[in-house]
């Protein structure tokens, strides 16, 4: 293959890009490549290390392009036609290091005879390459008026974002099986349906031929009848037949198609290329009962002609135009070369340049560099998430409030210290003298919380639903009956119910109120209006106050907790 001097230039910019992005080994791989665009909406993005050239989607922007030929690369280095194979040698009690080629050929017949391997592939990719913004482009990429799915694992399968491809090649063909036993079934259901229905057509039928036996002078307009409807019925099962071949013959085709775009996998030669065309062309014999490969794939959604599949990443699409595309490039690029005195590639440029391309697959070194590069971009991802999260955090009052809040419910809910002969003092543990150890244990206590919000008139319903959410985080205490929380508002006096934000605001009444209720600990939400309290309170566990529109030092001054006093300003 050639390079037009628009593909060209596009190469460059995205070997820049990779390296600017913190990708130098996979510029560099990219640099022993053709890169070559393409119109066909079917075709996201391909690889082909034996005839050196990545194919892309002209529609796709430069942050997409980026995230698909790593995903290319990966595959290689990732080795995940090998360990597939390797796994499904072992299921075939097979020693994969000792197989020959033609066991390996039917290996990979039965591991392509299915798309299950591209998409365990897919996701292997996406937990260990892809970074969040990764994730986002692919997830927009859009072709041919269809949007890419299966390329993020969490969005189809949450549970499996730690798992390795041999997990999730597992656990898809599990539910590949499911799926088809649930067909089955369903297919079953209908025929027993239809064979009810064909019973009842049998005795209709026998009693219609009773009636017409018992008129004699109808026998030769019913045999000739007969003669008639005997002949259309032959000529229906003919049909049904021709039908039935045609569509095996469609469907044999369908998968020999899918399976050749699928074997556009991990190998790094000619050779393998033509080993997994001969497998693929074998496909349809597959007769492994224990393997997904058996199924229908005229069933599935991307099965069928290449034209009606959803577009895939690493698999060619309308062969036929890419085909047309590639003799425009070779005279477009002769073209520009005579015109601009640029030379052509020869032969041994073009060997010497595969033959970099295979020795880096398999290189060790540069496997583990292109490994590294992506795992150290998602950790540093996570890390700058992590820093700007607890940026968040320090900045963020009510956040703190929260934390505080479960923190010391926490260890306070039916638990207290106490001293017992169950855990001895560490401190005389060798000594002639042993003391009793302390431990938590239930109290049987369950500490209550009253919370009293501001709903004098300069405090609206907006303000107390900040220190209402903040409660709520505590529901699973009160659900579970470890706490017990009661809720009041207040004014120039205490509601127990919400009396909309009117009046002044008193803080004498909310004193009264907790010396007559003996709360554990106390929440108070306000402002600065509070400047009436003379007698201090003192409670035995905490006191948190948050306020919204300025502090009052009045109420800072004369409430304390014995454990813990708390000040939040949410401004």
């Amino acid at each position: 293959m050639s390079m037009t001097r628009e593909e060209r230039e596009t190469k460059n910019y995205i070997q820049n890009k990779l390296a600017e992005q913190g990708y130098p080994t996979y510029a560099s791989i990219l640099g022993n490549f053709d890169l070559n665009l393409t119109r066909d909406p079917n075709t996201v993005g391909f690889m082909e290390p034996g005839k050196g050239r990545i194919v892309l989607n002209r529609g796709l922007d430069e942050n997409q392009v980026s995230v698909i030929i790593r995903h290319e690369i990966l595959h290689y280095f990732l080795e995940h036609e090998r360990r597939l194979l390797k796994k499904l040698a072992q299921e075939h009690n097979l020693d994969f290091d000792k197989v020959d080629d033609n066991s390996l050929t039917d290996l990979k017949r039965k591991l392509y005879s299915n798309d299950l391997f591209n998409i365990a592939a897919d996701y292997e990719i996406s937990n260990r390459g892809y970074t969040e913004d990764d994730k986002d482009d692919v997830r927009n990429i859009l072709l041919n008026g269809q949007v890419l799915t299966g390329l993020v694992t969490e969005d189809d399968h949450p549970d499996w974002v730690d798992l390795s491809v041999e997990e999730m090649y597992d656990k898809l063909r599990e539910e590949r099986q499911n799926q088809q036993q649930q067909q089955q079934q369903n297919q079953g259901e209908g025929n027993s349906d239809q064979s009810s229905s064909d019973d009842s057509n049998d005795q209709q039928s026998d009693q219609q031929s009773d009636s017409q036996s018992q008129s004699s002078s109808e026998n030769s307009s019913d045999s000739s009848s007969d003669g008639q409807s005997s002949k259309s019925d032959d000529q229906s099962d003919s049909d049904d037949s021709q039908q039935s071949q045609s569509s095996s013959s469609s469907g044999g085709q369908d998968d020999s198609q899918s399976d050749d775009s699928s074997s556009e996998g991990d190998s790094s030669s000619d050779s393998s290329d033509q080993s997994s065309d001969q497998s693929d062309s074998q496909s349809s014999d597959s007769s492994d009962s224990g393997d997904a490969g058996n199924e229908d794939t005229s069933s599935q959604p991307n099965s069928g002609k290449n034209k009606a599949k959803r577009p895939q990443i690493g698999q060619k699409g309308d062969e036929d135009t890419l085909a047309k595309e590639d003799a425009e490039r070779e005279a477009q690029a002769k073209a520009e070369a005579e015109e601009y005195g640029e030379p052509e590639e020869d032969d041994l440029s073009k060997a010497e340049r595969l033959e970099r391309i295979s020795k880096t697959f398999a290189d060790s070194e540069a496997a583990k560099s292109a490994q590294g590069e992506a795992s150290d971009k998602i950790y540093k991802e996570r890390a700058a998430r992590a820093a700007k999260d607890a940026k968040k955090y320090r900045s963020s009052p009510i956040r703190r409030f929260v934390d505080n809040l479960n923190r010391f419910i926490k260890n306070e809910v039916g638990k207290e210290r106490v001293r017992t002969w169950k855990r001895t003092d560490p401190r005389y543990g060798t000594g002639p003298i042993v003391r009793k150890g302390k431990m938590r244990t239930s109290n049987g206590k369950i500490p209550l919380i009253n919370v009293y919000f501001d709903r004098s008139g300069s405090w609206d319903s907006d303000k107390t639903k900040v220190g209402q959410d903040a409660i709520g985080t505590l529901n699973n205490y009160v659900r579970n009956g470890q706490i017990k929380i009661n809720l009041y508002y207040f004014n120039t006096r205490i509601h127990s119910e919400d009396p909309g934000g009117r009046g002044g605001t008193s803080g004498t009444p909310i004193m009264e109120h907790i010396k007559q209720t003996k709360p554990d600990n106390v929440i108070i939400m306000t402002d600065d209006d509070i400047t009436d309290i003379r007698e201090n309170v003192t409670v035995p566990g905490a006191v948190w106050l948050l306020f919204k529109g300025g502090q009052s030092q009045n109420l800072i001054d004369h409430i304390h907790g014995q454990k813990q006093t708390s000040i939040y300003n949410l401004d």
